[in-house]
């Protein structure tokens, strides 16, 4: 549509209000213009359509711009361009008015919103819209508890952790293990993770190879063996457990129906041996050597004699056995020495028998052994 529109002149006689209408609409047409030198008038009536071109070379703009009022308020005159809160949220005035109902004035398209507020948390830990974020307000000790949050660093306020989607490190006072196996020791890989143990069979111990650990039998390990009631009988054998390496024989109360000497054999799987033995039992008195068996006295005795005592039997090397031990009698003041060794050759050792050095029978007392066996 033309800005400026003339009446064409028919002739060079045409009347003086011709021309004049037609110089009034050129004037018209210039005053709604904008003038480059800023000659006034010089401002847009209504908006400026650029339609989809750009101003180039422009300074900054200067203009209205936005306001921020606060808090809306209702009986409140507000002009375009004007922000404010409503409920967390924030809107901005797209046609002056006075304010009345909030909802009323949104729903009439006074107002556009220009941000929403994020949800509002209900518990411990939120920074709750109603507190204005008092929760951080005071010492660090009391935001991190207003909010929820532990301390950085060494501290002692957590007190547990949930919800987490990889098991923590050993350098960070966890396993690294997302299930603990059930009975087991728990070792150290280094500072990343550890590795369970698992019990193995009854009464196994906890064991290193100077690398790794294991369940194992014990190395060392003890029982026991008794005979009591020895009344009627030539002897009383105990069997001996293998890998014994030491063995402690306790003598209660033996005595003899005659003179006989009491005394020890060892025996193998090939049975009792009846020779090698070496070595004697002595006494203020003397002492007598050993030949065929170990002898708890130097000499012959009598009826009434009832020994007491504990020998020693270690295993030196192979199958070479030792002996050391005191005998006494509890009916007399007299104590015998015993010590003397025996070699098994091939065969390991596996009982232990006392017996009379000829053919009395025992009336009283018992002998009681205990093993301390080892596998080293």
């Amino acid at each position: 549509m033309s800005k400026v529109t003339l009446n064409d002149i028919a002739s060079g006689f045409a009347s003086i209000a011709a021309l004049n209408a037609n110089f009034s609409a050129i004037e018209d047409g210039f005053e709604n213009t904008l003038s480059r030198d800023g000659t006034t008038p010089n401002q847009m009536n209504a908006d400026l359509d650029m339609n989809g071109h750009r101003i180039l070379n422009s300074l900054a703009t200067t203009g209205d711009g936005f306001t921020w009022e606060g808090a809306w308020a209702t009986t409140t005159a507000y002009t375009v361009n004007q922000l404010v809160e409503q409920s967390g949220n924030t809107y901005i005035c797209t046609v002056a008015h006075t304010s009345g109902v909030f909802a009323t004035d949104l729903g009439n398209g006074n107002w556009e919103l220009v941000a929403s507020a994020g949800a509002t948390g209900a518990g411990t830990g939120d920074m709750l819209v109603a507190n204005n974020l008092s929760e951080l307000s005071g010492t660090a000790a009391t935001a991190r508890g207003n909010i929820g949050a532990a301390a950085s660093g060494a501290n002692s306020d957590i007190t547990s952790i949930t919800g987490l989607t990889t098991p923590l490190a050993v350098d960070q006072g966890g396993t690294g293990l997302d299930i603990l196996p059930a009975n087991a020791a728990l070792i150290s890989l280094g500072t990343t993770t550890v590795t369970g143990v698992l019990p193995g069979d009854s009464g196994n111990v906890l064991t290193s190879d100077g690398s790794v650990w294991s369940s194992e039998a014990p190395s060392i390990s003890m029982s026991r063996a008794e005979a009591s009631g020895l009344i009627g009988v030539a002897s009383a054998t105990l069997g001996v457990p293998a890998n014994t390496k030491i063995i402690q024989l306790a003598i209660r109360s033996i005595s003899l129906a005659g003179t006989d000497v009491p005394q020890i054999q060892l025996g193998t799987s090939a049975g009792i041996v009846t020779s090698g033995y070496l070595g004697s039992v002595n006494n203020s008195a003397g002492e007598s050597a050993f030949s065929s068996a170990f002898k708890l006295r130097n000499s012959s005795g009598n009826a009434a004699e009832v020994y007491q005592g504990v020998l020693t039997f270690t295993n030196l090397d192979d199958n070479i056995w030792c002996v050391s031990g005191n005998v006494a009698l509890s009916n007399a003041a007299n104590c015998f020495s015993v010590a003397g060794s025996i070699d098994l050759g091939a065969n390991a050792l596996n009982s232990i028998k006392l017996m009379a050095s000829g053919s009395d029978n025992f009336d009283g007392g018992s002998i009681s052994a205990t093993f301390v066996k080892t596998t080293l």
